[in-house]
C-alpha cells in the first residue's frame, strides 16, 4: 500500500502519494481532481515504477496559497519536487491540465525526463472551452461547479462518453474539499489560466527531447481529438494512441486499456496483462 507524504516547497506543504519500486514516475492529474484520480493506475503501475503522484498546490490535501497559478509557476513547482525529493530524472504523465504541465517540464529541462505521456492535455485549446461553458444563473458551469455536488458531477460527467464510468467515490472526495473557500478561490484562478491558450506553447514543446506517448480519449468533446495530433506535430518522433469509446479522462473511463498503454510504452511491457495475471 502506497505512503501518503508531505514535504514542504517554498512554503507551500505538498501531499504526495508515493508507492513502488524501481526508477521514478510521476503522475499529474487534471483541473478540479487530485491524485486520487489515479488510484487504479497506480495500482498496476507501482509494479514497474516508484510512483510519485503529488496533488498540485491550490489541489486536492495540498496548500491553496494565494498566488498567481499558471503554467510557469507549475512547472517550477514540479522541478523543485523532483528536485526535493532528489528525483534526477524520470518518466512523466500528465492528463488534461497535468499533460501540459508534464510537457512544458520536459521542453524545458529535457535531461531530467526519459519518457513522457500526455493524455488529453490542454495547450493548443483552451480546456475551460470544452467544459460546457453554457452559464447557469448568469455563471459559466465551470465556476458554478464549485457550488453543489450535482454540479461537480455535471463537470465530471462531461468528461466521459459513457457517463456509468461515473465514480461517486471520487466525486464525494473531491466535493468535500470544495466546500473549502481557499480551494474555491484556487480554482477560480487556475480557471482563469485555463481559459487562454499560451501561443508559445507550440514552440516550447518542440525543444523535448524525451521519447513522447499522447494518448487521448477518441470521442473527447472537452478537448478535441485533433490537438492530440498537433502534439504529435510539434513533438519530434512522437506517436499517438487513441481509445475508443471514451471522453477526456481515459484514466478513469477506460483505465485497464490506458494503462496497457502507458506501461508498454513506458516499460517496454508488452505481454503486460497475460504477466500480471498469472
Amino acid at each position: 500500500m502506497g505512503m501518503e507524504e508531505t514535504i514542504l516547497i517554498d512554503g507551500i506543504n505538498v501531499s504526495y502519494r508515493v508507492e513502488g519500486k524501481c526508477e521514478p514516475l510521476i503522475l499529474l492529474h487534471g483541473m478540479a481532481f487530485s491524485h486520487d484520480v489515479w488510484d487504479k493506475t497506480i495500482r498496476q503501475a507501482s509494479k514497474f515504477f516508484t510512483i510519485y503522484a503529488p496533488d498540485l498546490p491550490g489541489f486536492g490535501c495540498s496548500d491553496k496559497p494565494d498566488v498567481s497559478y499558471g503554467l510557469d509557476f507549475y512547472v517550477e513547482f514540479l522541478k523543485k519536487f523532483a528536485d526535493t525529493l532528489k528525483i534526477h530524472k524520470c518518466f512523466i504523465a500528465g492528463m488534461s491540465m497535468g499533460g501540459e504541465i508534464a510537457a512544458a517540464f520536459a521542453a524545458r529541462y529535457p535531461d531530467r525526463v526519459d519518457r513522457l505521456v500526455i493524455v488529453d492535455a490542454n495547450g493548443f485549446s483552451p480546456l475551460i472551452k470544452g467544459i460546457r461553458t453554457l452559464t447557469v444563473l448568469g455563471s459559466p458551469l465551470y465556476i458554478r461547479m464549485f457550488n453543489s455536488r450535482s454540479m461537480l458531477k455535471n463537470y465530471m460527467a462531461n468528461m466521459l462518453y459513457d457517463t456509468k464510468a461515473l465514480d461517486e467515490e471520487l466525486i464525494d472526495k473531491e466535493w468535500a474539499r470544495m466546500r473549502d473557500p481557499a480551494y474555491r478561490a484556487s480554482l477560480s484562478k487556475n480557471s482563469k489560466y485555463l481559459s487562454t491558450v499560451d501561443e508559445a506553447f507550440p514552440g516550447l514543446i518542440r525543444g523535448i527531447k524525451a521519447r513522447t506517448l499522447i494518448i487521448w480519449g477518441k470521442d473527447d468533446t472537452i478537448l478535441p481529438v485533433d490537438d492530440a495530433y498537433k502534439f504529435m506535430e510539434s513533438i519530434p518522433g512522437s506517436e499517438v494512441i487513441l481509445i475508443e469509446r471514451c471522453g477526456h479522462a481515459p484514466v478513469l473511463e477506460k483505465n485497464e486499456a490506458f494503462n496497457k498503454a502507458l506501461l508498454s510504452f513506458l516499460a517496454q511491457v508488452n505481454m503486460y496483462y497475460e504477466a500480471v495475471a498469472k
